[in-house]
């Protein structure tokens, strides 16, 4: 039989035991946790995307410059960045800069042969090794921004990828943090819009479907009209 002592020495033992594990278990829920970048979901997926820890914030002291010198065929992409950015904040924000100035967080838009883009991504350690044409580097850090295009294809692109990472934060907009390298596989990529059913397309309704699938990246747009092709058929084999 136990004595008196020796049980009041285990149920002390067996709280203190209980307190330290409660105590530890508190002091792991206290902890900061780090959570890995989350993988974002992009349509179509680039080839090569890496989840960074940290987001930009797009705010009324950002600028979204177009490095100069500026090809008409780049002036569509900033467009649609600002495009973007103004359906979120109501802010409009594209401007035209060699140099952009350095104490103000920027979007930078340009080409890979550009001396700033080239600087930019060489400190970043960003290899344009396989990145052919239409390709893009898309690199978000928390003070800048760059999308870079080997042609013009390409830069439209990257601005198309960087604008479904936007999202509303309060009355601004935030960029979550990614780099991404990417080309396609395909040179035409495109769709089919059926023209000898129903109602003929008004122009308006085409241009839209432009507008739609370039923001997904296909280049090629078939208007068809396959039962004049067939009526065509059986009546010259009659």
């Amino acid at each position: 039989m136990q004595t008196f002592s020796e049980v009041l020495s285990k149920t002390w033992v067996s709280t203190f035991v209980g307190s330290l594990a409660r105590a530890f278990a508190l002091g792991l829920l206290l902890q900061p946790i780090c959570l890995p970048a989350q993988q974002p979901q992009l349509i179509p997926q680039p080839r090569e995307v890496v989840p960074m820890p940290q987001s930009f914030l797009v705010t009324p002291n950002t600028q979204v410059i177009l490095l100069t010198p500026v090809a008409p065929a780049d002036r569509a992409a900033a467009a649609s960045l600002e495009g973007e950015l103004a359906s979120i904040t109501g802010q409009t924000y594209v401007e035209t800069s060699v140099d952009p100035p350095q104490d103000r967080p920027a979007i930078l838009l340009g080409r890979f042969d550009r001396p700033l883009v080239r600087r930019l991504l060489d400190s970043a350690g960003i290899s344009l090794g396989e990145v052919g044409e239409q390709g893009y580097v898309l690199d978000v850090e928390p003070h800048r921004v760059l999308v870079a295009g080997k042609d013009a294809d390409g830069l439209f692109y990257g601005v198309q990828t960087l604008r479904q990472l936007i999202t509303k934060h309060n009355h601004d907009a935030e960029i979550l943090g990614v780099r991404v390298r990417d080309w396609p596989a395909l040179r035409y990529r495109g769709t089919q819009v059926e023209m000898a059913y129903g109602n003929v397309p008004k122009p308006e309704y085409i241009q839209r479907i432009i507008r739609s699938i370039s923001e997904f990246k296909l280049n090629q747009l078939n208007l068809s009209r396959s039962e004049e092709r067939r009526v065509g058929k059986e009546c010259r084999s009659r």
